[in-house]
This record gives C-alpha cells, structure tokens and sequence, in this order.
C-alpha cells in the first residue's frame, strides 16, 4: 500500500463518562447518546475542513490540513457539550488531545507514525472537558488562537528523549478570562521534590521515594477521611515526571481546587497537584465544610 509523508494536525477526541453514562442510562439510550455525540463531531471537524480517519469505541481521529481547523473544531466539540442538558444526571464530557507534524498517510486515507502518537498522548492526559496539545501545534497557530493557550505541564512522551510541554487550549469564555491571571502565564513548570498534606491537625509530607500514598474511607489507608461521599479506596497521589499526581478510583469523583484557578472535577482521571490548593473527596467544595484536604507543593 502506498505511503506519502505530509505535514498535518492529528485531533483525537474521546468522549469521557460513557461508563456512568450506561449504568445511569442503560445500554439503549446510552448507546444512542455516544452514537449523537460522534455523529455531531465528525459533522464538526468536517465542517472544518477535516478528515475523519476513524472511529474507535466512543474515540474519533481526524486530521488537518491546518492547525487552526483543528482548534476550531475543538472548541466548537467543547462548546456543544457544555450546552448540552444532563441526562438522568450525567453530562457526557470529551477529552481531547492534538499534535502536528509530519505523518505517513496511506492511499487508503489512514495516517501513521509519531505524530499519532504523540496526539493520541495528549488525549489521554486530558481530563473531561479539556482539549490539550504541543508546543508544535501552538507554533502553527494564528496570533488570536495563540492567545487563549496556556502551558498546562510538562511531560515524557513514549519515542520522546527530550520532555514535550503541554499547552491547555482554553474554549470557555471564563477560562479565556482567566488565562491572563492564572500563573502570569509562566512559561514552565518547576519539578516539585515534596507534598505536604494538612487534613484534620494532621500532617503528612511526601517525598520523590514515597510510595504511593493511599486517600479514603477504608481504615488501611495511609490518610483516612471518613466521609459519607468517600469511597472506601477513593484516591491515591504517585510521583511521577517531577510532579505529584492525584489519581482519582472513586464512585463520587474528586474536587482539586488551586489558589490561583477554579476548582478541576475529575473521576477515574488524575491531575497534577500544583503550588498550593485544596482537595474534597466526592462533593464540591461549596457544598461542604468539612472533609478538606489542604495540599502544598
């Protein structure tokens, strides 16, 4: 099968919560949802000049002739599901990563090589509702599309020698408010060797050799929080790329809120824990005054 090697901007886009989406919904009305949800996507990135290549499961690629189509494209996703009303108490969500270089497109319309890869990476690091991408990419874009970007991490891509910094494409008008407060726009991240965790007069402070620290209800736990909202085995926080990261195995989610942003909701995800901020296990924090976990890095 023949192979040309061209430049293009590689988008996966891969919808988060369609688990909870079959247990609250079944599996009829939930797999009619997903099928909703690809069929507004690929009418999306076409719109943009976009080529599907394939659908996996709940997960489109796509390609672009251009960067800016891809962020248009992904914008637009975002914005369409935030609109969207709750069914049976869920909000399908997408995560969605891009990158841009060069890739073997073969006769039969697939693309392959680092730059799937690459793209594929930025998906999944991304947590629901949030759209990340590469320095690569941000090079491409227009001035104004620039502008509503900010440095999110920094992290080892598998083929990778050198670590990639990771942009966070903001699509919401509040998140495009902020951009110019959260962080001073920094242009990298420093590693963090410790976290400290405050809950309840206690203390507890990791290091880099720290195993990995265990967060719930069950009394084995290395910091119990008995909550009603907490599962038993809720959370654990690793070290991992110069970073301490919260890794979310809960029924009920975890609230991660920093000084400087607003509050980040994740389940079955994780999240890096930057500077300083707050952690609530399974309610927002404006629903409870109890149960919070300070945090410092």
């Amino acid at each position: 099968m023949e192979t040309s090697k061209l430049p293009f901007t590689i988008m996966f886009a891969d919808i988060s919560g369609s688990t909870r989406l079959y247990d609250e919904c079944g599996d009829q009305q939930a797999s009619s949802i997903i099928n909703e949800i690809i069929l507004m996507m690929t009418q999306i990135i076409k719109k943009n000049d976009g080529v599907v290549i394939k659908t996996i499961g709940d997960e489109v690629m796509c390609r672009f002739d251009k960067a800016d189509y891809a962020v248009f494209s992904a914008n637009t996703i975002q914005e369409v599901l935030a609109n969207r009303h709750a069914i049976n108490g869920v909000k399908p969500k997408v995560r969605i990563g891009l990158h841009s270089g060069a890739a073997l497109l073969r006769s039969d319309g697939d693309v392959f090589g680092d730059v799937v890869n690459v793209a594929a990476r930025m998906a999944s690091i991304a947590t629901a509702g949030q759209t990340l991408t590469t320095e690569e990419t941000i090079n491409q874009l227009s001035y104004f599309l620039k502008d509503t970007s900010r440095i999110f991490d920094k992290a080892t891509v598998k083929g990778k020698s050198q670590t990639m910094l990771i942009y966070e494409l903001l699509w919401g008008a509040n998140d495009i408010n902020a951009a110019s407060t959260m962080l001073n726009l920094v242009n990298t991240f420093p590693d963090h060797h410790q976290l400290e965790l405050l809950y309840e007069g206690q203390t507890f402070c990791l290091s880099t050799e720290s195993p990995c620290f265990q967060i719930g209800r069950e009394s084995l736990c290395d910091l119990v929080v008995d909550s009603a909202h907490a599962s038993r085995n809720h959370a654990h926080i690793e070290y991992r790329r110069g970073k301490f990261v919260i890794v979310d195995r809960s029924t009920n989610g975890t609230f991660v809120r920093n000084e400087q942003a607003r509050a980040v909701y994740i389940r079955r995800e994780e999240l890096p824990l930057m500077g300083r901020g707050s952690i609530s296990l399974g309610v927002a924090f404006e629903k409870s005054e109890h149960h919070i976990i300070d945090f410092k890095a």
